[in-house]
């Protein structure tokens, strides 16, 4: 046997998935989540530009950004250092878990950049 979809049923079902959204959308409200998405990068007219700025989706995507990157440059020194004290053990060169040092110079400057924006990052935070 075969179903046929009748215009009744093309109706029906629509008014069915109205009446989910505006089930999901009286929920969304009644917990208050309506509210603070609508709220969430509201800034103050009268507020400075950097205060507008720092309060704005642009500023905090691209924080959120630059702490990802942290994040994975961190895990590929870390790889590295692994790596290089684990075949040095195994070779019987040295104990030592320094970083070979073509890569130590990069890994340095990576981090003092790093620690210059979250110092920057912070103040600007504070100040807006």
């Amino acid at each position: 046997p075969q179903i046929r979809s009748s215009p009744s049923v093309a109706i029906f079902a629509e008014e069915e998935e109205q009446h989910k959204n505006s089930d999901l959308e009286a929920y969304q409200c009644a917990m208050g989540w309506q509210r603070q998405m609508e709220d969430l990068f509201k800034v103050d007219d009268t507020a400075d530009c950097l205060t507008r700025f720092a309060s704005g989706p642009f500023w905090t995507f691209w924080c959120i950004a630059i702490i990802i990157l942290n994040m994975a440059v961190i895990g590929v020194e870390t790889q590295i250092t692994t790596v290089h004290s684990v075949t040095q053990a195994l070779s019987g060169q040295s104990k030592s878990a320094a970083l070979s040092s073509e890569n130590e110079p990069v890994f340095k400057t990576l981090e003092m950049a790093f620690l210059a924006w979250m110092i920057f990052e912070v103040l600007v935070n504070l100040y807006a």
